[in-house]
């Protein structure tokens, strides 16, 4: 009954030009009006979770190729971007040093990879084309290889400066040699460096 009486009064001042139709329908039974969204607010995009970015790792290698170990320095630089779950990257990867016979020994190698991310933990599989030199023991123009081959790789965040971190990477490679002397052989071994992401 009150309700009515409020109702019949604002409807006469209405009439009167002294409230707006707005003000009365604010106040009929059964009405709701739904707030409306402040006035020049701007509409805020959603973040895009890709970024470009780019890892630098130096560490040390260590190769098979037949009976022929090979060990020395490693450096790998990687340019690529982060997607939703991972990221995809292009490697350029160089091994220097020596056989167990103190001959000088030298890869190259370049290709792709993807990995997926886990916290700091991030971990992948890449495909990549490999050069490969060793100098011979008599002299002369030394042995050259290549071939094609995969490389395994694991990391871990150890020291993460928001976007960009320091970390350890552990990565076994696999390379079949295409052409070369003698019997077809795979150059392979494991790889420990220090990284810094981007």
């Amino acid at each position: 009954m009150i309700a009515r009486v409020r109702l019949f009064s604002r409807a006469a001042l209405l009439g009167l030009g002294l409230l707006s139709r707005e003000a009365l329908a604010d106040t009929a039974p059964g009405t709701l009006r739904e707030p409306c969204e402040p006035c020049g607010r701007a509409s805020t995009a959603p973040e895009s979770p890709r970024r470009a970015l780019a890892t630098l790792e130096l560490g040390l290698g260590q190769r098979r190729l037949l009976s022929t170990w090979i060990a020395g320095a490693e450096g790998r630089l990687s340019l690529g971007a982060n997607a939703r779950y991972g990221a995809w990257h292009v490697d350029l990867e160089s091994l220097r040093g020596s056989t167990a016979h103190s001959l000088d020994a030298f890869t190259l190698s370049l290709g792709g990879s993807w990995e997926f991310r886990a916290d700091a933990l991030r971990y992948g599989l890449g495909g990549r084309a490999t050069y490969l030199c060793i100098a011979r023991a008599t002299g002369g123009d030394p042995m050259r290889d290549a071939g094609l081959g995969l490389r395994a790789f694991a990391s871990y965040d150890v020291v993460p400066l928001g976007a960009q971190a320091f970390y350890l990477a552990l990565a076994l490679t696999a390379d079949f040699m295409l052409r070369g002397e003698g019997d077809r052989a795979a150059l392979w071994g494991p790889s420990l460096s220090v990284g810094y992401r981007f």
